[in-house]
């Protein structure tokens, strides 16, 4: 780095002490640093053009300006986090990030401070095993590659107060870990219709029950382990005992407004993996109840797993998959859910999560290791094998009640953004990460990234609350009548004009498409917004039995934070040989503010 470059950033960004608030927003990259034990964890936003990100660190303040003598050698990484372990404990730790491009600077973070704290003391004994809340390498995990969890955990945060819904199996009520968490006149069992939920089990596991436990078992009584937030409190419902529309409809309700975090470690596969599965009008309604109406006009926050279907190969955990695609599931379409996918403890996409445009985060789960999650089991005992996209969505549901006892007046949108905001970009050399239009890192493997559970209380303490409305804005049908080639990488495109939207950040992006294809699983279609980020909304999948695509609404998380004005063009390609079709409609619905 030239020297003279850096003393140019260091005038125009000049190091002052000032409160976090102010920092977070100013700060060009946003730089949030958190302790852990014996270590300290880095996380700043991307900047548009920069190649590389170099760390300087030191036990002395003015790391830049190189008058810290503890500061060693700089780090330069890819991504836009980084994790520094070995640290001595309470020592604190200055930081800076310059973002580079070409090996010059292009703008430096202000100073942050941290603390590396000591050993956990909990005296839950399976807590060791639970990587995903503390990863120091344990059977072969790569260290660092967790939740991030216990900055939250040291500054106070527990979920306490925060009631989360969990429509599942049945629960084991009377399990030590869980026992405490429940809100016993808030379940519901929907087979014997009372408020004991202890029946059955989904697919001969204890389904249920390890979700419950790992959003809120009970942390300091000896016994197992801890859940992420392990003072929330649980209320569990036995859906998918017997999961018909009128139980769906009434688990999305029920407890309201009570319920804050709806989690949904299920997918719906009525039609079959990688077929398209609607949702239900009455449920779709609901939500829009729940978004409007539910914690006292928050907005309740929904939660819910990717899918298991994304393992194409013959070998590996959910082999011979279609593979599916989120974009194919009703409910993960839908603009107030929080699709979550699932990252192993190497912080790589596990084999058999579902990709999607639409997914929002990423959380842990077992996966190239076979290094599960450790978790409740029924009736009093614990797995170590806990696995799927079902466990990395009640990581964020219980990341979520951290964030709602941190800041109660935080709304569904603002909750989902600072998700999106605090999300690392994890595998950060995977070819599937983009830069979108507004800067955000994003992915059809990952969304924004893997949650930062500290990173987001952190957030949530100093964020402002998005007051204005969410606006939406329509396109006209577009009816172009295009043929499809056949076979052909080709395929054929066509463009709309969104003018007039008002919306200058861009929440969420939905396409309305019909196609008289019979055969979807063919098509690959391609979504670029004005700003020219692309979304990839179906892609070639083997999907016997599949139809023609009739009105189906895609979505994508892509576009956040870009204008919505401007040419939106679709690309639809015919990847494969016999059906052939023509794209007969589509539109773009566009939410934001």
């Amino acid at each position: 780095m030239k020297r003279s470059a850096l003393l140019a950033l260091l005038i125009a960004f000049a190091l002052i002490a000032c409160d976090d608030e102010r920092r977070i927003f100013a700060d060009p990259l946003g730089l949030i640093a958190t302790a852990g034990p014996a270590r300290v964890r880095l996380h700043w936003q991307g900047v548009e053009g920069a190649d590389a990100y170099r760390i300087y660190g030191a036990d002395a303040p003015d790391v830049l300006s190189g008058k810290s003598e503890a500061r060693g050698a700089p780090v330069e990484v890819s991504g836009t986090d980084y994790c520094e372990g070995a640290l001595a404990e309470d020592v604190p730790r200055y930081y800076a990030v310059v973002a580079m491009k070409g090996g010059e600077p292009l703008s430096a973070s202000w100073e942050v401070e941290a603390t590396p704290q000591g050993a956990p003391s909990y005296d839950d004994p399976l807590f060791g095993n639970q990587w995903h809340l503390l990863n120091t390498g344990q059977d072969g995990g790569t260290p660092c590659e967790d939740l991030n969890v216990m900055d939250a955990w040291a500054r106070g945060y527990t979920g306490a107060g925060v009631q989360v819904a969990t429509l599942d199996g049945g629960v084991a009520t009377g399990h030590p870990d869980i026992q405490g968490a429940l809100i016993r006149d808030g379940s519901w069992d929907y087979l014997e219709e009372d408020t004991d939920p202890t029946s059955g089990d989904v697919n001969g596991v204890a389904h249920g029950t390890w979700v419950g436990g790992a959003i809120a078992a009970r942390q300091g009584n000896a016994e197992g382990g801890s859940g992420v937030a392990p003072g929330a409190e649980l209320a569990a419902y036995n859906y998918l005992q017997d999961a018909d529309e009128a139980n769906l409809l009434d688990a999305t309700m029920r407890g309201s407004p009570l319920i804050a975090i709806r989690n949904n470690s299920w997918q719906p596969d009525t039609n079959g993996p990688g077929r398209i599965n609607p949702a239900p009008d009455s449920w779709k309604n609901a939500v829009e109840d729940e978004l409007a109406d539910g914690r006292s006009g928050l907005g309740t926050i929904f939660v819910f797993a990717a899918g298991n279907y994304g393992n194409a190969s013959g070998s590996g955990l959910f082999a011979n998959a279609p593979p599916a695609n989120t974009n194919y599931n009703g409910h993960a379409v839908n603009h107030g859910v929080i699709t979550v996918a699932a990252i192993g403890d190497d912080g790589v996409r596990t084999i058999y999560s579902e990709r999607g445009a639409n997914l929002w985060v990423s959380a842990p789960s077992m996966g190239r290791g076979f290094n599960g999650i450790t978790t409740t089991n029924s009736p009093d005992t614990y797995t170590d094998f806990a696995l799927g996209t079902s466990l990395s969505a009640p990581m964020v549901s219980g990341i979520v009640a951290l964030m709602l006892e941190a800041s109660p007046e935080l709304g569904w949108r603002d909750v989902r953004e600072i998700l999106a905001r605090s999300s690392r970009m994890t595998d950060p050399e995977s070819p599937g990460w983009a830069f979108n239009g507004a800067g955000f890192h994003v992915s059809h493997d990952y969304g924004f990234g893997a949650v930062d559970a500290s990173a987001a209380v952190r957030m949530a303490e100093w964020w402002q609350p998005i007051t204005a409305p969410q606006k939406t804005a329509e396109s006209a049908l577009r009816e172009p009548a295009l043929a499809i080639p056949d076979d052909d990488m080709t395929g054929v495109s066509d463009a709309l004009e969104l003018s007039g939207s008002g919306i200058s950040f861009v929440e969420w992006v939905e396409i309305d498409f019909t196609s008289d294809h019979a055969d979807s699983g063919d098509l690959e279609i391609v979504l670029t917004s004005p700003m020219g980020t692309e979304s990839i909304l179906a892609e070639l999948h083997t999907c016997p039995g599949c139809t023609a695509y009739d009105g189906w609404t895609f979505a994508s998380s892509f576009n956040l934070g870009e204008r919505a004005d401007g040419e939106w063009t679709l690309e639809v390609r015919d990847l494969k040989s016999g059906d052939t079709g023509a794209v007969q409609s589509w539109r773009v619905r566009v939410r934001g503010r």
